[in-house]
């Protein structure tokens, strides 16, 4: 009895520890999380393309395994897929840019991917094949094919589901670049060329401004503007050419 009142005499040493621990921040700019996405893509790439390889160990291996099963036939792009994650990371700039950032390239990525194992699995359910046991067996397009070419094979059949898959594809790349439709179609070399002869002209027209000012102060005696009445040419031409 006297043993158990000394122990609950005892203070709790838990009790004597500070409650107002608070866990520790990096607390760190957004360009700097930014930047750590982008090496951890760009180390997941060179990984999975030396996993591929065969020259990364046991634990490469399984990497490889898993590679095949997800993508396919197309394991060897996903390196590539990788790298592009990291470049449109690293490609924002502006403030306008970076808002939802990370979820537009990852969604972007997704559809985008997604879309290109599809059409490559889309062949080979074509051909008779199952969806998921093709992607087991780490053909097609992978479980990532299976998940977008099956259903829309199942709905629209090979042509019209390839379709929707391009259009995927499409989709895919301009949310995760953040580009516009009209940005992946190439200048016109006509309009380059009218771009061009309007620019030399501008310049022409400057020299002869810069050359009419010359003339002027030279006409002038010292090169300099004693009447003010005179500097009114002066500065219409500075107006003009400007």
């Amino acid at each position: 009895m006297a043993r158990s009142k000394k122990q609950t005499s005892k203070p709790s040493r838990l009790a004597s520890l500070p409650t107002n621990l608070s866990k520790p921040k990096l607390n760190l700019a957004t360009d700097t999380k930014r930047g750590i996405a982008v090496v951890v893509f760009v180390v997941l790439a060179g990984v999975s393309a030396l996993s591929l390889a065969g020259i990364a160990g046991y634990f490469g291996a399984l990497i490889a395994r898993g590679l095949s099963l997800l993508f396919g036939i197309i394991a060897y792009l996903a390196p590539i897929f990788l790298l592009l994650i990291a470049y449109s990371l690293f490609r924002p700039r502006t403030e306008e840019d970076k808002q939802y950032l990370y979820f537009r390239t990852y969604f972007g990525s997704i559809l985008m991917f997604g879309s290109i194992a599809g059409l490559i699995h889309l062949t080979y359910l074509y051909s008779g094949g199952e969806a998921f046991a093709t992607a087991s067996a780490g053909h097609g397009g992978g479980y990532l094919g299976a998940l977008f070419a099956g259903p829309l094979f199942g709905l629209l059949g090979v042509w019209a589901g390839g379709l929707v898959l391009l259009a995927l594809l499409l989709i895919g790349l301009l949310v995760t670049f953040n580009i516009s439709l009209k940005a992946l179609w190439p200048k016109r070399k006509v309009d380059a060329a009218v771009a061009a002869d309007n620019q030399s002209k501008i310049e022409k027209v400057k020299i002869n401004g810069v050359a009419s000012v010359s003339s002027f102060l030279f006409l002038s005696g010292t090169g300099s503007l004693t009447n003010p009445e005179s500097a009114i040419p002066l500065i219409l031409t500075f107006s003009i050419f400007d």
